[in-house]
């Protein structure tokens, strides 16, 4: 991208570039390199020292998180992360929502090269409401955060957890039989679907990736109700061939975000062994749902588990269908 072409991005930065990256830091009183750890964890790239590229909010942004170590509310290590993190979320919404502006563009005739001028305009009415629609997502999910707290899952004490994953049955054929576009319909269908249903049910996301889901409970039912909605989803759907589906109960170990442990990779692993529209799981979430009428576990043999070892597998079903 020419310097003439970051400047259709303007509108949407809503004040002018005023300060150098070296006045930037001066102005919050941090050396350069730390002022560069967090930008490149917020996926900014490094610009030369004389380019007048920053803004009054880019001194704001350096300064709240920098004074979040200095609270004592995190750490340097902590924030770097929790910089990265955010810059991950907001660049991948960013480049979504120009690719959903840009496909809305191509359908009313819009030429390529007046695009990113038409994104521009469009994107600075937009901006006030999406900040103001990410601050609303953000303490939502914050609240919820917090409503989860529990002296279990302090620290680096692993939480017993219900952690499943479900595949797209077939993808590889799929990703050969289908266009460019219907296969990214078919993903947005999974990926859509399976988020609502996880939601739905009181489950967290923890990934998608395209053909795949993770997702865990804090109960066994509900890991369970998870994993039978989303085959019953997906059993007769006309875009999405079917599901696999891999769940498993214990501990599991939480950080950043993301899940870790023998439990989540059992399930990844029973995930890969199991047919379209079926769903394997382990001695733990069978035992914990012996009591529950709602469901049936049948026990189908041993299955080796690459690094794990022989471990007793069980198909659930809902017990109207055992």
């Amino acid at each position: 991208m020419t310097p003439g072409d970051e400047r259709l991005a303007d509108p949407v930065l809503g004040e002018p570039r005023r300060f150098t990256s070296r006045e930037v830091a001066e102005a919050v009183g941090v050396p350069m390199h730390r002022a560069r750890r967090i930008w490149r964890a917020m996926g900014f790239a490094n610009v030369d020292d004389a380019a007048v590229e920053f803004t009054d909010s880019d001194i704001r942004a350096l300064r709240t998180l920098v004074d979040f170590v200095a609270g004592g509310l995190v750490d340097e290590h902590q924030v770097v992360h929790l910089t990265r993190l955010l810059g991950r979320a907001a660049g991948r919404l960013a480049g979504s929502h120009v690719e959903l502006v840009t496909d809305r563009l191509d359908q009313a005739g819009i030429h390529e090269d007046d695009r990113a001028a038409v994104i521009g305009r469009k994107a600075r009415h937009m901006t006030a409401d999406m900040e103001w629609l990410l601050g609303y997502a953000w303490r939502r999910h914050m609240g919820a955060a917090i409503h989860r707290l529990d002296p279990d899952l302090a620290g680096r004490v692993p939480a017993t957890l219900g952690v499943g994953f479900a595949d797209i049955a077939g993808f590889t054929e799929l990703s050969s039989q289908l266009s460019d576009e219907d296969l990214t319909r078919a993903i947005e269908r999974f990926e859509g679907r399976a988020a609502d249903i996880v939601a739905e049910c009181g489950g967290n996301v923890i990934k998608l990736l395209g053909d795949e889901v993770l997702f865990v409970a804090y109960d066994a039912d509900v890991t369970a109700e998870i994993a039978l909605r989303l085959v019953e989803a997906f059993r007769h759907d006309r875009m999405v061939p079917g599901v696999h589906i891999g769940v498993s109960l214990g501990p599991v170990v939480r950080h950043l975000g993301d899940v870790f442990g023998t439990t989540v990779n059992v399930a990844s692993r029973l995930t890969a062994m199991t047919g379209a529209n079926t769903i394997l799981t382990t001695d733990e979430l069978a035992n914990a749902l012996a009591s529950e009428p709602r469901y049936s576990v049948t026990q189908v043999g041993k299955r080796h588990v690459r690094g794990i070892g022989p471990i007793a597998a069980y198909r659930l079903t809902r017990a109207s269908e055992a």
